[in-house]
């Protein structure tokens, strides 16, 4: 008889928040008695099962799991807790070839591991076999439960339903059931307070987030009534009673007059033509309903439920009753236009927010507006035990081949682990070989992406062997010999500007520019319709276009040689081939753009030649130097110390804008926004150094309080370590610089970075060339899927592979991604390819939508005599109806002044510079910033 192999359950430590496990302490005692299998359970304090009933059901309460043969875990594994020669099951997130993943692959490879990964756990059909189940609807209502006590209480009113708490803060599903019988029991005797009564709830959807719902509404003294019966209920009814409506879909829409369906409510029509249906929510169900439980499916083929205007209007004629919607689904501004975002429920917030009617803003203030919202994007195993008991049950059906026969030989494991094992023996198992050649395509993705090495070894390559020739080097001589006789014999009087590109951002360029009558410009584009666009309405004496391609070095060179200052604004991965023909050339080039490490290879070069590159003059980066070098100079002058540093800045839709799935709104490139994923972001905390991954980025989203008007969450931005020398910080403990989004945008980005859409890696289907795949076929692919694998399976993989579950199938189903017959964009290459394509249809500015810019700062202060000062600073600049764009405006603005000092000789030097290692020109360009309507005030006294 075989001898059974020993288990281990690893302790999980990928969050702070993970407290499920694979197996509960039922299943260890089924391994044990059952099959005779060894059962390590590492400490951990975190596991929603305590140690003692592992213990209990036979298990070893181990600190060290080098006896085990399996170890079995949830999230993904550090490497160097990895055990060389052992087998793993877990959730690795290799299988697509994720790049913050292949170390661990590597890892996996090295140490000669056999791992077995639960997403392919499928069975015959490609259907996930092994997941956590689903508790959203029991959660869901039991935070509304809570957050309508805390409502009431805002507004005056204590009630028994503030007796409940969050869901989350209870040890199990049966313990929070335990505290709404409570509740119910209470309301049953004290009654429903007047001014509340009746108090009713009307449910959508019949599926498993309503069978939760109901399941935690049978514990309180609901009646269930009709939806006639609703319209006619009144104050007589019996106040120790909830009275609760179950509706169908017939009971939310009718056909329209004149369509094609049948006069009345027909299923099967409905859902084969919903266009020619509309919503009676607004008529026939909102004015008698108290809260609104939302748990249908809904796309954009189906009427809305309930919009802001119906909202509005329902209010102004004194009929609108529901001041509470507890949104499910959480479906921005999906079938209940109120949701506007979805909430990610941490240990520490709460999932509400409150909603006015009037003007459509969100707030935090459960004081203020008309509706409290209870929408969760992230319903994260809020009751971790029963998740884990449903998880085990479907694995430890497979544990005995594993643990038997099956260990040493693979024709006794159970067909559905076989096909999950990724690798042994350090190599991939032939069902997963596709992940090498996935990795070995990283060159030539790096290539077609244009990364800034990439690009610029190439194009210098090809402009070396042009620049041979006498041409370039002569009009190099002779350009910088006429250049440098005009600085010593007019003081830096500089006229005229190449201007390269004419994007967005170049309207309040030029004109900024142009407002120095001495000053012509010169737009040089790929293209010159372009460039004959942006100057049909301005001084034609003062401004010309060109045709200039970047890549061909020799004649960049020339076209820069005719001028005396050049003005980059073409994308950033270009600036160090701008900067090497302005060096050629002698003259000084401005830029927008960040410091790449392109550009600051040239710093020596451009010293020895006396050329000034000047760089981050923009808004983020640009403006945010501007005002902390200010405060910096501030706190020095008091004769005080610089203790800490916190700088937010984004660019946002303005809150009428925003009012998306997304929370936001582009005015270029989507890609810029998934960049985050594949960095590292880095701050101090207090002498500390915090460094967070790209894969966990969208994680790290904290909220952040600016403004009463407005909420706003946050996460670090790129290395704010470096800016501790580059500010000259030396007593700083804290630095910190973020990015700033609204509420609800982090959560999505999460669930893209989740699915794999932000995978920037070249996939087959996507290779220019080839037939443009429908969406579904690039979801298959991307989740594991068989070719033949239904709708349902593909949502229900991404239910399982993203933490937000149910918002994750929201959120791809808003971006149209399950949609029959939606095809990807021709020559995506890779999924991030892909989806920045729908992202910029889906997500841009529609005419007479804004934006805005907020950048918020704090610099904390030790003073002389030891007492501490906090300087802080906020700027909110939105965009105008007939003008520029917020951050067109800021960007636009502040590049056009800094040029005009240089050509003035106000700013110079010589290298590769930001405005922090020319400080002389920081208060200068904040006053001419004021000018033009861009004030950087300071608050705080440091007297």
């Amino acid at each position: 008889m075989t001898t059974p192999r020993v288990v281990a359950i690893r302790k999980e430590n990928k969050n702070q928040w993970e407290r499920r496990a694979p197996l509960s302490p039922a299943h260890v005692r089924e391994l044990r008695e059952k099959y005779g299998v060894r059962v390590l359970v590492q400490r951990s304090g975190k596991r929603c099962f305590p140690e003692n009933e592992y213990a209990k059901a036979g298990a070893e309460i181990v600190e060290d799991i080098h006896a085990a043969d399996i170890v079995l875990g949830v999230k993904e594994v550090n490497i160097d807790e990895l055990i060389s020669g052992k087998t793993y099951v877990f959730f690795s997130h290799t299988i697509k070839a994720q790049s913050y993943n292949m170390p661990l692959l590597d890892a996996l490879l090295e140490k000669r591991i056999r791992l077995f990964d639960y997403e392919r756990i499928q069975d015959a059909a490609g259907k996930r076999t092994v997941a956590f189940g689903e508790f959203a609807g029991c959660a869901g209502l039991i935070n509304m439960i809570r957050c309508m006590g805390e409502f009431l209480l805002a507004r005056g009113q204590s009630t028994p339903l503030l007796d409940c708490p969050y869901s989350n803060m209870h040890p199990s599903l049966e313990v929070a059931l335990e505290n709404v019988r409570r509740v119910g029991q209470a309301i049953a005797e004290q009654g429903v307070p007047e001014g509340l009564h009746p108090l009713t709830f009307v449910l959508t959807g019949r599926g498993n987030a309503y069978r939760g719902v109901k399941r935690v509404m049978e514990e309180l003294p609901v009646k269930w009534i009709t939806v006639d019966e609703l319209q006619k209920l009144d104050t007589s009814a019996d106040r120790h009673k909830l009275y609760a409506v179950s509706t169908t879909t017939g009971d939310l829409v009718q056909p329209k007059a004149g369509s094609t369906s049948p006069a009345s409510f027909d299923k099967k029509d409905y859902y084969a033509h919903p266009e020619n249906y509309e919503s009676v929510f607004a008529s026939h169900i909102a004015p008698y309903a108290s809260v609104i439980v939302n748990c249908m499916y809904w796309d954009r083929r189906f009427p809305k439920l309930l919009t802001q205007q119906e909202m509005r209007v329902l209010k102004e004629e004194g009929r609108l009753r529901t001041w509470g919607v507890c949104d499910i689904t959480c479906d921005p501004m999906g079938s209940l236009e109120c949701t506007l975002y979805g909430r990610e429920l941490a240990f520490n917030t709460g999932p509400a927010y409150t909603y006015s009617v009037d003007d459509c803003i969100p707030s935090d203030d459960l004081e203020v507006g008309d509706i409290v919202v209870m929408a969760i994007d992230h319903l994260p195993c809020e009751f971790p035990r029963e998740a884990t008991s449903h998880f085990g049950n479907a694995l430890v059906r497979l544990l005995p081949s594993l643990c038997l026969q099956g260990f040493d030989n693979d024709d006794e494991l159970h067909p559905e682990l076989r096909r999950a094992n990724v690798c042994r023996n350090g190599e991939l198992t032939p069902n997963f070989a596709y992940i090498a050649e996935l990795r070995k395509k990283h060159e030539d993705q790096l290539l077609n992406r244009g990364g800034a090495a990439d690009i610029e070894t190439a194009l210098q390559r090809r402009a070396d062997e042009r620049t041979e020739s006498h041409l370039i080097s002569d009009r190099a001589s002779d350009r910088a010999s006429s250049i440098n006789a005009s600085r010593r014999g007019s003081d830096g009087d500089y006229r005229s500007v190449l201007m390269l590109g004419a994007g967005f951002c170049a309207p309040p360029l030029l004109d900024t520019l142009l407002e120095d009558s001495s000053i012509s410009v010169t737009i040089g584009t790929l293209y010159l319709s372009d460039a004959e666009k942006l100057i049909a309405d301005r001084d034609r004496d003062r401004v010309s276009c060109v045709e200039v391609d970047v890549s061909r070095a020799e004649d960049l060179a020339l076209t820069v040689g005719e001028h005396d200052l050049v003005v980059s604004f073409v994308p950033y991965d270009w600036h160090p081939i701008v900067a090497r023909a302005c060096i050629r050339m002698n003259v000084p080039m401005v830029t927008a753009s960040y410091v790449s490490d392109g550009l600051r290879a040239l710093d020596e070069e451009a010293r020895n030649a006396g050329v000034l590159i000047l760089n981050e003059v923009g808004a983020d980066p640009g403006i945010d130097h501007l005002i902390a070098l200010q405060m910096f100079q501030q706190v020095r002058a008091a004769g005080g110390l610089v203790r800490s540093f916190t700088s937010w800045c984004g660019g946002l839709p303005t809150a009428a804008a925003a009012q998306n799935a997304l929370r936001y709104r582009f005015n270029w490139s989507p890609m810029a926004v998934t960049a985050p994923a594949s960095g590292i972001h880095k701050y101090l905390e207090k002498g500390s150094e915090i460094v967070v991954e790209g894969k966990d980025i969208f994680k790290a989203a904290r909220s952040v309080d600016i403004v009463p008007t407005m909420s706003f969450e946050g996460v670090p931005n790129r290395d704010s370590v470096t800016y501790k020398a580059k500010y000259g910080l030396a007593d700083a403990t804290s630095v910190f610089r973020g990015t700033l989004r609204f509420p609800g945008f982090f959560t999505n980005m999460q669930t893209l970075l989740e699915v794999g859409l932000l995978d920037r890696s070249p996939v087959p289907m996507l290779a220019k060339g080839k037939p443009a795949p429908l969406w579904l076929d690039v979801l298959r692919d991307t989740l594991g899927l068989a070719e033949q694998a239904s709708l349902e399976d593909v949502k229900e993989a991404v239910r399982s592979r993203c933490s937000d579950n149910e918002g994750a199938v929201q959120f791809l189903d808003v971006l149209g991604l399950f949609e029959e017959g939606a095809h990807v964009v021709p020559d995506a290459d890779s999924r991030c390819g892909a989806l920045t394509a729908v992202l910029a249809e889906q997500f841009a500015y529609q005419p007479g939508q804004l934006d805005q810019l907020v950048l918020h700062t704090e610099v904390g202060a030790e003073m002389p005599d030891g007492s501490e000062r906090t300087l802080r600073s906020t700027m909110i600049v939105e965009g105008e109806t007939d003008g520029p764009s917020a951050m067109a405006k800021c960007v636009g603005v502040t590049a056009g002044l800094t040029c005009r000092m240089v050509i003035s000789g106000d700013i110079d030097g010589a290298g590769v510079h930001a405005p922090w290692s020319l400080p002389q020109m920081v208060s200068p360009l904040v006053e001419r910033l004021g000018e033009h309507g861009i004030t950087l005030d300071v608050e705080g006294d440091l007297s």
